[in-house]
């Protein structure tokens, strides 16, 4: 089978020949890969070492993605040099990449670490029944009406009281029960129980705390019920849950918030250095390009950046391709490595990954010119209008190939 001819060819940068991808972009509900043409009037882009990423670990989610290509196809697009400047992560970046080090027992990976440890200890320590987490959670409690858990329960009171009397019993009473669980007072429910601990000697604490914490058992239980009817919450009740709602967090705040910290250091760890949506990486990959019309290419340099979109699946994980409509005939697989430095990989296990394009697909997709889509029937593309921080800032949102689905 004959080669492409010369308008399947692409350069980046100083790189060596690539294969054009037939016009559009590539979509999966794992991946797509977004072209981004270089204007004739444009420098040639920064090389690698001038793009800054951020971190991954192997433990960082990335799915789905944006694989952005940048090429030099000969499309009209605005600045493509504003496009690549606006990439860049800076020298800052680069920065914090190096001292969140690549192991846990370096930089601020060491140092989450370390944290995760201390809150375990702390946690478990004021969960304990003795005399030591007795005082504490008396502390907590205050020592007045107005002070600590106290103060804050009575705000949670009128709160759950005020949605209560809003909503009445379309809720299934869930507001009525959250606010009795309370306690109009302190002679009554959650509010009571704390009174009393906040009043007892610190010799007898071992009745009033486990009051304390059956009682927080029994409105936790009664809040779980509210927010279950969040939907019922419309309109002018909207604003009522969400004051209850801000109130039950305010108390947890103070009521556990050793346990807040357990669970949000154990967080830092497992994820450290943590990736956010629209979080910009360099991407440095090889690839392999088989059947029809691209048949006996040599292996194809796919280098550009990756747009982070959401956070649903684990580096190392391998991303199937399978092609429907136009694209059947199109598959492959793809899986994003960390290399243990500055950027991602695509690879697949000790081998590249791989794109097989049949030569049905091949010839179907020379005149599909604004998309080649890729995946599930379910797959759906994102909207432009919800690209946010670095993807904004790519300008993602007003990119014309980025709306060619």
């Amino acid at each position: 089978m004959s080669r492409p001819t010369s308008k399947h060819f692409v350069r980046h940068s100083s790189r060596s020949l690539q294969m054009r991808w037939p016009q559009g972009l590539l979509h999966s509900k794992e991946v797509i890969m977004l072209l981004m043409p270089k204007s004739s009037k444009t420098s040639n882009p920064p090389s690698k070492s001038k793009l800054a990423p951020a971190a991954a670990t192997k433990k960082t989610s990335l799915l789905p993605i944006y694989l952005i290509l940048m090429t030099h196809l000969n499309l009209d697009v605005k600045n493509q040099k504003a496009v690549f400047d606006n990439i860049l992560f800076t020298t800052a970046a680069t920065k914090l990449g190096a001292a969140a080090g690549t192991s846990d027992s370096e930089g601020l990976w060491k140092l989450a670490k370390e944290l995760h440890t201390q809150a375990n200890e702390l946690h478990t320590a004021v969960k304990k029944n003795d005399d030591d987490a007795a005082k504490v959670l008396k502390h907590k409690a205050g020592a007045t009406a107005t002070e600590g858990l106290r103060g804050l329960a009575e705000t949670l009171y009128k709160e759950a009281d005020a949605l209560a009397t809003k909503v009445g019993s379309a809720d299934g009473n869930a507001a009525q029960g959250l606010r009795d669980a309370v306690g109009q007072d302190e002679k009554n429910g959650l509010r009571q129980a704390l009174a009393a601990l906040g009043d007892a000697r610190d010799d007898q604490l071992t009745t009033p705390v486990t009051e304390v914490r059956n009682q927080y058992n029994t409105v936790s239980g009664k809040f779980d019920a509210v927010k279950g009817q969040e939907n019922n919450y419309t309109d002018d009740k909207e604003p009522l849950y969400k004051a209850v709602e801000a109130a039950w967090n305010a108390f947890n705040d103070v009521y556990k918030p050793e346990e807040i910290l357990k669970n949000s250091s154990n967080d830092l760890q497992t994820t450290s250095p943590e990736l956010t949506k629209d979080t910009v990486l360099e991407l440095d990959a090889t690839g392999t390009l088989s059947g029809g019309g691209v048949s006996g290419s040599p292996p194809v340099k796919l280098a550009g950046i990756i747009v982070v979109t959401s956070s649903d699946q684990q580096i190392d994980t391998p991303l199937t391709i399978g092609g429907i409509g136009k694209s059947s005939g199109v598959s492959g697989t793809l899986n994003l490595a960390n290399d243990g430095t500055i950027h991602v990989s695509i690879t697949s296990g000790s081998t590249t990954s791989n794109l097989t394009i049949t030569q049905t697909a091949y010839n179907n997709l020379q005149k599909t010119t604004d998309t080649l889509k890729i995946g599930a029937s379910k797959s759906t593309p994102r909207d432009p209008t919800n690209a946010t921080g670095y993807a904004q800032t790519l300008s993602l949102n007003n990119e014309t190939s980025f709306k060619k689905y």
